[in-house]
């Protein structure tokens, strides 16, 4: 779920970037429902973040494809350097890890259990776009394609979800560069404590650029942005 820019993020981790991002691309297809109707946005996560599954990860699954048959001197270097290891066939899935299906057509509250995995992104593409095509591999003929979720026959308008409060500031919104509300450089959420580092660093580099300084009225992340640019542009000039 979206960290709000009230308060601070929880964990060991600050995912408050990433999740502007993500609340970015919803707002601007909330924002044009003619393109959000004919759209389908997929969140995946790469990991499960190191912590205990209690469900074993699906087995016997179709394994991607076949490898060729090793050669004499690959099979002597698999008994010399793995000898008590056997190969990884690829018919076992990971842990699981969470999966967003972001459409108008999904609807409220909809939580779905069919196991899936990340050849579930080429089935979707098969089935919609080439449905008489071959699949590319075992694996994303097995796998179960995201469509299926958009189940609801007219899309959704008045009860979609608003996350503009957790769209981060762009530079079109930030005072002396745009000549936007101040109060609109207040939705950064609060820095976590291994930032100030940075910011002291972009502080010191501000201290020796030549030039217009970074006005005061940024916020502490857009300020280290305009310090960043400004140094590659320096270097760019002096290169």
């Amino acid at each position: 779920m979206p960290t709000t820019a009230a308060g601070p993020p929880s964990g060991p981790g600050d995912f408050t970037r990433a999740e502007a991002l993500v609340a970015g691309i919803y707002e601007a297809l909330r924002s044009n429902p003619a393109v959000f109707e004919r759209s389908v946005l997929l969140v995946t996560y790469d990991e499960h973040g190191g912590l205990y599954d209690h469900v074993g990860p699906p087995t016997e699954v179709p394994a991607p494809g076949s490898e060729p048959e090793p050669g004499l001197l690959d099979q002597l270097m698999g008994l010399l350097l793995r000898p008590k290891a056997s190969s990884f066939d690829f018919t076992m899935l990971g842990v699981r890890v969470p999966a967003i299906v972001i459409s108008p057509y999904v609807a409220p509250t909809t939580v779905d259990a069919t196991p899936r995995d990340h050849a579930s992104v080429p089935a979707t593409l098969r089935a919609i776009f080439a449905p008489a095509q071959a699949p590319l591999t075992k694996r994303d003929e097995w796998a179960q394609p995201f469509h299926t979720m958009l189940s609801l026959d007219q899309p959704r308008a008045g009860d979609l979800p608003d996350l503009s409060g957790y769209v981060a500031p762009t530079a079109a919104s930030v005072p002396g560069v745009a000549g936007q509300s101040h109060r609109q450089i207040e939705r950064e959420p609060p820095l976590p404590e291994y930032y100030q580092e940075l910011l002291r660093l972009a502080d010191l580099v501000d201290e020796k650029l030549p030039g217009p300084l970074a006005p005061d009225t940024l916020g502490p992340r857009a300020k280290a942005r305009h310090v960043t640019a400004e140094f590659q542009r320096q270097a760019e000039v002096t290169r």
